[in-house]
């Protein structure tokens, strides 16, 4: 039987911190930087037409990843934030005086 639960507040920052530093490094990144080549070498081809279709959606998913770990990161830091002050309110109602 499961009596309680415990959170490591300190993992929860980490992992936030983690998943921006992720979103950082994400969004300073060309995913499609070495397309460009195709159509330089084939230009005009159905190949080169291709990777610039390619190159943007490429652009475009790593847009919503960068967003998608930014709002992680947030969840996470919130997350965080709220158990830290259930953890302070609960310490100042027992007496800890946290």
């Amino acid at each position: 039987m499961v009596t309680g639960y415990e959170v490591d507040i300190g993992a929860l920052r980490d992992a936030a911190t983690r998943a921006q530093q992720s979103a950082v490094q994400a969004e300073g990144a060309d995913p499609a930087g070495r397309l460009g080549a195709v159509g330089t070498a084939m230009p005009g081809s159905a190949a080169a037409q291709r990777a610039q279709s390619l190159a943007a959606a490429w652009r475009g998913e790593q847009g919503a990843w960068v967003q998608a770990a930014q709002g992680h990161a947030s969840g996470l830091r919130s997350s965080a934030d709220g158990y830290a002050g259930h953890e302070a309110g609960a310490a100042r109602r027992f007496g800890d005086g946290r």
